[in-house]
């Protein structure tokens, strides 16, 4: 046998060995679906808690550099401020994501926006679907452009099947169906501000409201890409510590992740998962330090066509840190980052 010919074996075997061991550590990869993942790589984001500073310190956590990140602007009490994004007026260096996004080449951002502010009325599905507000989503969609935020894409109203007050698809059809026209609209009169490139997304939360997709769903025309926030977190209560069978409970729950693909799958639409993570104490349910469950989100985001997905890296109501979860911090390393 040559010397070339054993150095290829060692190198076979080690590969195989290193194979053997993550299947062991994080399970077979799960059956989902037909899709084109193998031949697409989706946007790896995460929710850097408004920071920028904080997204350097996580980018020197995991030895990479994030180039998508998730901002929110949910919570606007007026239209003026609906209007003008806190992450374009700020003067506060640490918070200018417009000034970050147009500096670095390759960069994007995942707008998380409500449809209205807090004070809008009670019967704001109705008047927005009868074209109250196109004023205000023509001057965003112009003030988002002006800034060079014209191809951000944009997560409009997530989670409308499970928030409760201004933000939810409504207690009866009369609502849910306002809400989809006008969920429609805005999205149409945004994307013909000139020089916009804006991709609409809409959300669904993970096992909540069983409301049928169909039913609040804008048409194929309005939704570019379909998503699902899907943390580890069973709605249901029970308790099971992190494995395959929790992974399996946790996806195919009613509305939950296997049927969010499927839906996707269904309209030809790319997924995506706007908020995923480790969730633990006070949520009893949660799945706390969860490998598996990193990798079989993993595994999905290779298993279909994802547009992006974006790791929520912020402790509040249970949610944890990659750096409060060394087993999914390493999980997340290997098998999302260099998968």
């Amino acid at each position: 046998m040559t010397q070339r010919l054993l150095v290829v074996l060692i190198v076979v075997v080690l590969v195989v060995a290193v194979a053997a061991a993550a299947t062991s550590i994080f399970g077979r990869d799960p059956v989902v679906g037909v899709g084109s993942g193998a031949d697409h790589r989706e946007t790896v984001c995460v929710y850097p808690q408004d920071s920028i500073a904080y997204l350097q310190a996580l980018d020197a956590t995991l030895g990479t550099t994030i180039d998508c990140v998730m901002v929110y602007d949910n919570a606007n009490p007026d239209w003026q401020a609906w209007e003008d994004p806190w992450f374009v007026s700020t003067t506060y260096h640490d918070l200018q994501w417009a000034r970050w996004l147009r500096a670095g080449e390759g960069r994007q951002m995942i707008l998380t926006l409500s449809m209205v502010p807090s004070s809008a009325p009670t019967d704001w599905r109705a008047l927005g679907a009868a074209g109250a507000y196109d004023g205000y989503a023509g001057a965003l969609g112009r003030e988002l452009v002006g800034d060079g935020l014209g191809r951000v894409i944009i997560n409009l109203d997530p989670e409308a099947n499970y928030q409760s007050g201004i933000a939810s698809i409504g207690s009866d059809p009369a609502q849910v169906e306002a809400w989809t026209r006008y969920w429609a609209r805005l999205t149409t009169v945004m994307k013909k501000v000139p020089g916009a490139h804006f991709q609409f997304v809409w959300t669904v939360n993970a096992g909540y409201l069983p409301v049928p997709f169909a039913s609040y769903y804008p048409g194929n025309a309005a939704v570019d890409i379909i998503g699902v926030d899907g943390y580890d977190a069973l709605v249901d209560g029970k308790k099971m510590s992190p494995s395959a069978a929790r992974w399996d409970a946790l996806s195919q729950q009613h509305d939950g992740i296997d049927a969010v693909a499927a839906f996707a799958r269904e309209h030809h639409k790319p997924l995506a998962v706007p908020e995923w993570g480790d969730v633990g104490p006070p949520v009893t349910s949660g799945g706390g330090d969860d490998p598996v469950y990193v990798a079989r989100m993993a595994a999905l985001f290779r298993g279909q066509r994802v547009a992006f997905e974006s790791y929520f890296d912020r402790s509040v109501d249970g949610t944890l840190q990659l750096d409060q979860a060394p087993k999914s911090l390493a999980a997340y390393r290997t098998l999302v980052l260099h998968g």
